[in-house]
């Protein structure tokens, strides 16, 4: 009776600590293989040695508070950037998860910057001659207007 009660209690804290070291130790394939959760970054806020970041994710919102490699996975992730984490499925709480993906937010569009002439009082010289000159040349229809057009030849009644 005492071997087997010893075999249990052994079975016992061999679980618990592989199900606290073995995600630490294990390889991040191997990890999510074990589950995975993606969401696009909300929020971040860095205080005292830890960053947490807000994710918005299909099944929920999710804080993670990461309290190592804090100065890194500030700079690697930004807002609207979408990230998976190595986690067991949803959980709203999550400390020190592994970082399994980082895909970055679409850069916005730059912005459109629209023609606007410059006022009377801003205007230069330059600007004045350019303005002249191009009031100067004819449009390209009243070109073809003034030059001379070949004639084209009249049939007189009989046909020739």
């Amino acid at each position: 009776m005492k071997r087997g009660s010893a075999l249990l209690v052994l079975g016992v804290v061999v679980g618990l600590v592989g199900s606290l070291v073995l995600p630490r130790v294990l390889p991040v394939s191997w990890r999510l293989a074990f589950g995975s959760v993606e969401g696009t970054v909300e929020a971040e806020q860095r205080e005292d040695g830890r960053l947490l970041l807000t994710l918005s994710s299909p099944q929920g919102v999710i804080l993670a508070t990461f309290e190592e490699d804090v100065a890194e996975i500030d700079f690697l992730v930004g807002l609207g950037d979408r990230i998976t984490l190595a986690a067991r499925g949803y959980r709203p709480f999550l400390q020190d998860p592994v970082i399994a993906r980082v895909e970055r937010a679409p850069a916005p569009p730059p912005p459109v910057e629209a023609a606007v002439a410059p006022s009377p009082e801003e205007a230069t010289s330059e600007d004045v001659e350019e303005e002249a000159g191009e009031e100067a040349l004819p449009a390209q229809g009243e070109a073809e207007q003034g030059e001379a057009q070949p004639e084209t030849p009249v049939l007189d009644e009989e046909g020739s």
